[in-house]
């Protein structure tokens, strides 16, 4: 029968392990480990090490530094630091990170996880935008602005794109996302953003697309691309957004 075996500590020694949250392929993840008693005073002088579990099953050990120069900020600050060099594979890594001291001449170890994703070349996006209103019932309004995304993708596969629309000042005028699959090639991809939305922000364009994520659906939602504030569309008047339907209802009195 599985069972899980838990020691309570005899004193407040604890690490906190942190990573990148996401890398493009062959970027370094940066990898630290926060080590203190009571969460307040921090504690120098500890064996700490990052135990690098590799999306193709391989192990790899990473030696952590207090010293200010291995992305740990301050010498002796109780934070240990290094980067992982080898994320030539894509996929998602986990980190164990391991503290072994000595405090008031009693031993411990400390363990902590974490983990970290690297895109897959599975497919990304080309940079390649464009954008069109467009009138779907000929009333003259524009009932949606179709914003068109170009990506490569190299891996037949389910991908989902998704994207924000913010004006000058950053108001927010919409969301999109879009689920599909698709096979090897180029591909362009238009996310609708919704008319009544644009006419009810009350703002005028240009608009910038940002937060433009490309997820890999068949690979547990694998991150494989991002970019922000990277597509301005021509000035755009709110006003001749709009379904151009609005419903008002009538107003009843009562004499009593």
């Amino acid at each position: 029968m599985p069972y899980k075996l838990i020691a309570l500590p005899s004193f407040p020694i604890a690490i906190v392990a942190q990573a990148s949250a996401w890398q493009p392929r062959g970027q370094p993840i940066a990898i630290s480990g926060t080590l203190s008693y009571s969460a307040t005073t921090p504690l120098a002088g500890a064996d700490v090490r990052a135990f690098i579990y590799r999306p193709d099953g391989t192990l790899d050990i990473l030696s952590l530094y207090d010293d200010g120069v291995h992305n740990d900020q301050a010498a002796g600050d109780g934070i240990y630091g290094n980067s992982f060099p080898g994320t030539d594979v894509g996929g998602y890594y986990a980190v164990v990170v391991q503290a072994v001291g000595v405090y008031q001449t009693e031993p411990y170890t400390r363990t902590a996880e974490t983990s970290s994703s690297v895109a897959t070349s599975a497919a990304l996006l080309t940079q390649q935008y464009s954008d069109q209103p467009v009138d779907l019932d000929g009333n003259g309004r524009y009932e949606r602005l179709n914003v068109s995304v170009q990506i490569s993708v190299t891996q037949i596969g389910t991908y989902t794109l998704a994207a924000s629309l913010v004006a000058a000042d950053r108001t927010s005028i919409g969301h999109a996302r879009l689920s599909t699959g698709l096979p090897t090639g180029i591909h362009n991809l238009t996310l609708y953003f919704n008319g009544d939305e644009i006419l009810e922000s009350g703002q005028d364009g240009p608009y910038t697309l940002t937060n433009v994520l490309l997820m890999d659906d068949e690979r547990a939602s694998l991150l494989l691309d991002q970019a922000d504030d990277i597509y301005t569309t021509p000035a755009h008047d709110h006003r001749q957004f709009g379904s151009g339907w609005r419903i008002y209802l009538p107003l009843f009195g009562r004499n009593h």
